[in-house]
């Protein structure tokens, strides 16, 4: 099929379109206010140790609220994996990393994926691949 690819000021993003069709095309302004935050806001150090995925979440949540100019932080969202009962834990180490690659290497050891909607980071399980025909 055909991939998507976005680019952030870190990160190419390589998608399916099918997964981003709910994102449209012009951000919305809580959209860039939330892109501009997490590119913003440093994290100066963050160490995991098979740490829960739900608290590395909460614990990066309260990087953004304390570090955010505004205090006011972001919405960051874990949807639960309705397909399985294990709970990913996280080890990592990061020094000086932007709030958005944080949460992406985050989201990655976990396989979970990170999406942009309506103003909210949110870090879903991976869709699995479809069974080629």
């Amino acid at each position: 099929g055909q991939l998507r690819f976005d680019v952030d000021q870190h990160a190419v993003i390589v998608s399916k379109p099918a997964e981003w069709t709910k994102v449209p095309v012009s951000p919305v302004s809580a959209d860039r206010v939330v892109i501009r935050k997490v590119n913003q806001i440093v994290i100066p150090k963050v160490e995991f140790a098979e740490v829960p995925l739900s608290d590395a979440i909460d614990l990066l949540r309260m990087f953004a609220a304390e570090l955010d100019p505004e205090k006011s932080g972001i919405n960051l969202v874990l949807l639960p994996d309705p397909a399985s009962d294990e709970k990913p834990e996280i080890t990592l180490s990061l020094s000086q990393i932007p709030l958005a690659e944080a949460i992406r290497y985050t989201a990655q050891l976990a396989g979970y994926e990170v999406r942009l909607e309506n103003g909210a980071v949110i870090l879903a399980p991976e869709s699995p691949e479809p069974p080629k025909a």
